[in-house]
């Protein structure tokens, strides 16, 4: 929630987990910077086929968790 908040220049607790993505106003410039930060938090990287599928921020973390 944090990273993504970073990326779309907002307070963390204004990241709802359970909207879509693209409803956030996620593009895939913005995707792909949330993967990245996704990755260097936890170490596993999130699937590109994920991110195309317009997830909510919930469905990333259950995807990378261990």
């Amino acid at each position: 929630r944090g990273a993504l908040a970073r990326i779309l220049l907002l307070e963390p607790g204004a990241v709802p987990s359970d909207v879509p993505l693209k409803e956030l106003g996620v593009d895939s410039l913005a995707g792909i910077e949330l993967r990245n930060a996704v990755l260097e938090a936890g170490g596993r990287p999130v699937p590109m086929e994920l991110l195309a599928s317009n997830p909510t921020l919930q469905a990333i973390a259950d995807a990378s968790a261990p």
